[in-house]
Order: structure tokens, then C-alpha cells, then sequence
């Protein structure tokens, strides 16, 4: 990933951010962290270095969110010493802390390869006819949709440049096509792929 994958996130509505993702899902439970573009007017994507937490609930409860300072030296400093404080108080007056496992609240935790999500591709490939009919051609074998492409014109090396944003789809259909993308005879390389948290 480099500059360019924030450019080209950036023209398809999207901003960059590292997520910290719970979610409580018809199959199990996700739990997971990354960098991932997330839609730019959502209030994950806005500018500045907090934090940002998005929660659902049960009826009458609606989708909410809450934003603190979290970047920086004085702010992670103050939020860690905050933790480290309140298990020792907790510790010292005989409350042990408990441990929180979806196994222990029946939910199943999702391996990655089962979490659903969409994804960002840039490739770099061969200005030749039929290279869109095998990209498309891999996506479809793994029952991968194609939401938007944006293709630029070679450059001085003869290289074009694809990008593709894919509808959701298991993270291991979109790790498989990543690597038959690779080995495509037109393709020079996959230069990144970046998952999209696009959820409301």
C-alpha cells in the first residue's frame, strides 16, 4: 500500500483507518483489528485523532456513537494508566476481573476466513485486450461482485492500473482470488488489497 491506495481511496468515498471491529453476527461473534477505508462522511471517517465507537443495541435502542481523544502521547497514556488502575483496584479489594469469551456466552468466535467483508484491489497489468475478462472471470469463480473499477492508462513501463472495490464476500473467496489475480498472465502484480468496513 502507498499513497496511491489513499488517492484512489479518497476518489471512491473512502478514507483510511485502523478499526478495532466486535460484532455479533447470525454465524458468531467477529473480532478483529486492521486498517480498512471506511466510508468518509460516516463519523469513523472524519478527520482528527480520536477515537470512535459505534454501538447497536436491542429496540427501543438506537445505532450510537462516542468520541473521545485516543491518539497521541497524553491521551493513550492517560487511557492506559486509567485500565491499569481500575484492575488493581479491582484486584485489591478481592473482585477478580473477569474474562469475557464468546465461548462462554454461547456465540461462536468467526475464524477469519468466515468474516465477510468488501475489499479494495489495485492491480498493475498488461495494457492488453481480455485483461478485465480475467479479472472478472476470477471474481465470479469465487463469487466475488464488482461494486466500482477505475482504470488508469499505462504508464512509461507499459503497465495499466486497476482498481477494483468488490461487494462483501468471505474473507477466504477474497484471499483465493487475490492469489489467481497474482498468477494471471496479464497481472505484474496485485499491489494492495485493503478490506472496507462499510456497515452502518
Amino acid at each position: 500500500m502507498d499513497v496511491r491506495d489513499l488517492a484512489y481511496g479518497r476518489e471512491l468515498g473512502y478514507v483510511l483507518k485502523l478499526l478495532a471491529v466486535a460484532r455479533r453476527t447470525g454465524t458468531g461473534v467477529e473480532a478483529r483489528v486492521h486498517p480498512a477505508f471506511v466510508p468518509a462522511e460516516q463519523p469513523a471517517g472524519a478527520g482528527g485523532r480520536g477515537l470512535q465507537r459505534r454501538a447497536r443495541g436491542r429496540r427501543p435502542l438506537r445505532p450510537g456513537d462516542v468520541q473521545r481523544l485516543g491518539a497521541g502521547g497524553d491521551a493513550t497514556a492517560s487511557a492506559v494508566l486509567a485500565d491499569v488502575v481500575h484492575v488493581a483496584r479491582r484486584l485489591g479489594a478481592g473482585d477478580p476481573v473477569p474474562t469475557t469469551a464468546p465461548e462462554r456466552s454461547g456465540a461462536r468466535l468467526l475464524p477469519m476466513a468466515e468474516v465477510k467483508t468488501r475489499c479494495y484491489f489495485r492491480l498493475s497489468v498488461d495494457d492488453e485486450p481480455g485483461v478485465f475478462a480475467q479479472i472478472t472471470r476470477v471474481l465470479a469463480e469465487h463469487h466475488i461482485g464488482l461494486a466500482s473499477v477505475i482504470q488508469r492508462e499505462p504508464g512509461k513501463h507499459g503497465a495499466a492500473e486497476v482498481v477494483l472495490l468488490t461487494y462483501e464476500a468471505p474473507e477466504a473467496a477474497l484471499a483465493t482470488a487475490e492469489e489467481q489475480l497474482a498468477k494471471l498472465s496479464s497481472t505484474r502484480s496485485v499491489k494492495a488489497r485493503i478490506r472496507v468496513e462499510a456497515h452502518p
